[in-house]
C-alpha cells in the first residue's frame, strides 16, 4: 500500500463511526486496483490487489494502530481537532494530516508539503506535491 492511500485510509477511519461495516478499493493513477481494505468495528484489514492479507489496523478514541501482516506494531496516527499526527513504531514524529471541509493536506516529518487529497461523494482523490494525480479510493 502506499503512503498516499494510507493516508486517505487513515482519514476516512478515524472520522467514520466505528461500528458500520465498509469496504474501500484502492486504484492507481491508471485506473488499475491495487487493493482494498475492510473496516468494522474499529478494525480494519488490509489486502493487496490479489487478496493477500497485508495488515490491520485498530481505531480506538480518536488513535489508529498499524500492524503488519504477521501482527507486528508498525506505528500509529493520532487525530486532535482536524489533524492527524503519524509516529512509526519506535514513536518517532513521521508527519501530519490537516483536513479542510472534502481536502487534507499532507506534510512530513519536516513539514514538507508532500500531498493532498480531495474527497467527493463516495470517491477520493490523490495527488501528489506537484498537483499529479496519484490515484483514487472508492468506498463502498
Amino acid at each position: 500500500m502506499t503512503i498516499r492511500a494510507l493516508l486517505a485510509l487513515l482519514l476516512a477511519l478515524l472520522v467514520a463511526p466505528a461500528a458500520l461495516a465498509q469496504t474501500e478499493r484502492r486504484y492507481d493513477d491508471r485506473g488499475r486496483y491495487i487493493g482494498r481494505s475492510e473496516t468494522r468495528n474499529g478494525e480494519t484489514r488490509f489486502y493487496d490487489d490479489r487478496g493477500r492479507y497485508t495488515g490491520r489496523s485498530e481505531a480506538r478514541g480518536g488513535e489508529m494502530r498499524f500492524y503488519d501482516d504477521r501482527g507486528r506494531y508498525t506505528g500509529r496516527a493520532e487525530e486532535r481537532g482536524g489533524e492527524i499526527r503519524r509516529y512509526d513504531d519506535r514513536g518517532r514524529y513521521t508527519g501530519r494530516s490537516e483536513a479542510r471541509g472534502d481536502e487534507r493536506r499532507d506534510y512530513d516529518d519536516r513539514g514538507r508539503f508532500i500531498g493532498r487529497s480531495e474527497t467527493r461523494g463516495g470517491e477520493t482523490r490523490l495527488y501528489d506535491d506537484r498537483g499529479r494525480f496519484e490515484g483514487r479510493v472508492e468506498k463502498r
